[in-house]
């Protein structure tokens, strides 16, 4: 009778570390497609994956990558490399647009700004809601289109001042060669 105890005990264990061990590996969760997910966070979710798309992309290309711990910082991320002083990168996750007209390129916009906390909203006040990024601020913005997988660079003297930029495929892409500009002499 002990011994079925035990057993019966084993087995229970057995069960739910297997149970654990199960679920401890499960990702569904987090692949699923964010574009289709109804999830109130999704867009939270594609823009953290942009900033892990990134993050892979800059290792692979030998850069040392630095996360700041909270994201009240202007820099997502954080990159540097023996040739370069440390390159302050702003993400940001490119929205598709849809086609006004046939004849128009597909197309996709970013915002070149933050928006406010929640309790600083005021409909009427497009200021009051959203802040566009000035000079120093950080050093590159890296806009990610999800849908073909690319970035696109610009330094962020090129485009402090305006709200919002648009790309297209007929557009530069995959511009790493912008970081050299930040190599030592």
């Amino acid at each position: 009778m002990r011994q079925h105890r035990q057993r019966s005990a084993t087995n229970r264990y057995d069960n739910r570390a297997m149970a654990m061990t199960e679920n401890l590996f499960d990702l569904s969760e987090y692949t699923k497609d964010p574009i289709l997910s109804n999830s109130s966070s999704a867009t939270c979710d594609v823009g953290s994956f942009a900033e892990m798309r990134f993050c892979t992309l800059a290792v692979q290309k030998g850069y040392e990558v630095f996360l700041p711990f909270c994201h009240s910082t202007k820099s997502d991320v954080i990159v540097n490399s023996i040739f370069s002083r440390p390159i302050r990168i702003q993400i940001k996750k490119a929205t598709y647009q849809k086609k006004e007209r046939n004849n128009h390129a597909d197309n996709w916009k970013f915002m070149i700004g933050s928006g406010r906390p929640s309790c600083a909203r005021n409909p009427k006040d497009y200021g009051i809601r959203y802040r566009k990024y000035e000079k120093n601020e950080f050093d590159i913005l890296a806009a990610y289109i999800l849908e073909r997988d690319v970035f696109v660079f610009y330094e962020l003297d090129e485009i402090c001042g305006a709200s919002s930029c648009r790309w297209n495929e007929q557009m530069k892409f995959n511009n790493w060669d912008i970081f050299d500009r930040f190599n030592y002499d």
